[in-house]
């Protein structure tokens, strides 16, 4: 039945990925999300109903090179915040951005209530995302049920969690037979799912499909 029951889907807390953690500070970690989309099935396009408690947001301003996005508000009183300075979001107010267009936006809940929305957008194999406001930008890879994640600043530099671990990265998109034998000893690489990042013990570069890995502690990258 396409009608989707939101008494008996999963709710889930919180805004992945975490290596945005040190410059979200706390806006994203008690947003609330049902992936309505994913339950009906929908696979070109993702739909996300979500509850945003006062003193949170969606994400840090940003926008994306090949995903549209778009916004319904609900209910409660909403914020967008884009290039133009603020704009408030009344339930029935939508709003959108459309893919390439570099107005960097965020959707805050500065009132005193709950804000009820849905957040819409289109699902790119490979997609750049550029943070507004910090030094970061992010190259995301869809490969089926997984969302792998690059971090880097600006200048494609590879990207250091401040006050955090180091995270080394190596991008590759040969075949896994076809992969330099680098070997990287007691590391982990990190996954996204469909609802989690994963941690997945790694030991050669060639046992892994991914287009790049995370590394979370300082081993020395060996031939």
């Amino acid at each position: 039945m396409p009608k989707i029951d939101l008494n008996h889907l999963e709710l889930l807390t919180g805004r992945l990925p975490p290596q945005l953690a040190t410059y979200t500070k706390g806006l994203t970690d008690r947003i609330q999300t049902n992936r309505v989309g994913d339950a009906a099935g929908l696979t070109q396009f993702g739909v996300n109903r979500t509850i945003l408690p006062p003193g949170t947001g969606t994400s840090l301003r940003h926008w994306h090179m090949n995903e549209d996005e778009f916004v319904i508000v609900m209910s409660g009183i909403a914020t967008l915040v884009d290039d133009a300075g603020e704009h408030p979001l009344y339930a029935g107010d939508c709003a959108g951005f459309k893919a390439g267009v570099a107005n960097g936006h965020s959707i805050l809940n500065k009132s005193e209530h709950d804000v009820i929305l849905f957040e819409i957008g289109t699902r790119a194999d490979e997609e750049n995302g550029y943070y507004s406001d910090v030094d970061l930008q992010v190259k995301t890879y869809r490969r089926g049920v997984d969302k792998n994640y690059e971090f880097t600043t600006r200048d494609a530099a590879p990207y250091i969690a401040p006050n955090g671990p180091p995270f080394l990265k190596k991008t590759c998109k040969a075949e896994p037979a076809q992969r330099p034998s680098w070997t990287f000893p007691n590391t982990v690489a990190w996954v996204m799912t469909k609802t989690k990042l994963r941690p997945t013990a790694l030991r050669s570069w060639r046992e892994t499909s991914l287009p790049f890995i995370e590394i979370s502690n300082s081993a020395t990258l060996k031939k």
